[in-house]
């Protein structure tokens, strides 16, 4: 793996930790069921978690998370239609 292929998958996998803090957040919102609200809080904070962690690991290597990368885009929008068809 090169140092672009590097960056690219750092900013993808950033960009999945954050989509998934949104859908959970959504689900969240709206979940009836006790068991099933305890189990998504819990996957919620794990995400939350795996999200710094990368973001650090970013940090350490001179990656801007933000930056552009192709699959970004694509995970984004796949998480914006899981929470906007809620």
């Amino acid at each position: 793996m090169n140092r672009h292929q590097m960056d690219e998958f750092l900013c993808e996998a950033v960009e999945t930790e954050a989509a998934g803090i949104r859908v959970y957040e959504t689900a969240l919102g709206g979940v009836l069921n006790a068991d099933w609200r305890e189990e998504w809080q819990r996957d919620l904070t794990g995400t939350r978690r795996h999200e710094r962690v990368l973001r650090d690991i970013c940090d350490q290597f001179g990656i801007d998370p933000g930056g552009h990368a192709v699959a970004r885009g694509i995970v984004r929008t796949r998480a914006e239609t899981l929470v906007r068809n809620r």
